[in-house]
C-alpha cells in the first residue's frame, strides 16, 4: 500500500467509474459522516470488497445495499441516480449516444 492509497486517493480506469464513485459517495455521506463510514465499512467486511470495488460497481452496490438496509436502500439509491444524472448532465454524457449505447449494450 503506497501513500496515496493510504491517504484513500486512487487511480480510476475510466471517466464513468469516477463519476459512479463520486455520486455514490455523495448518496451516502447523506447519511451523515459516522452514520455512511459505518455503513460502508460493514458493507465491504461482508462482502471482502474494497470501498473502490464496491462504489464503482452500480450493481453489486446495489445488491449490497439492499442486502444490508432492505426497503431502506431505495433512499439512498434514488439519491444516487439523481447524483449520477446532474453528473452526467454536467460532462455532457447525456447528449452523447455513444455514451449510453456503450454502458446499456
Amino acid at each position: 500500500m503506497n501513500v496515496l492509497d493510504e491517504l484513500g486517493y486512487f487511480p480510476l480506469s475510466s471517466k464513468a467509474e469516477a463519476i459512479l464513485y463520486d455520486a455514490a459517495m455523495k448518496s451516502i455521506e447523506r447519511l451523515g459522516e459516522s452514520a455512511s463510514k459505518a455503513l460502508l465499512d460493514h458493507i465491504c467486511s461482508i462482502n471482502e470488497l474494497s470501498e473502490k470495488e464496491l462504489l464503482t460497481n452500480y450493481d453489486l452496490f446495489e445488491k449490497s445495499l439492499y442486502r444490508v438496509l432492505r426497503k431502506g436502500a431505495e433512499v439512498i439509491l434514488r439519491d444516487l441516480k439523481r447524483e449520477l444524472l446532474v453528473q452526467a448532465a454536467g460532462t455532457g454524457c447525456i447528449d452523447r449516444p455513444e455514451y449510453y449505447n456503450q454502458r446499456h449494450s
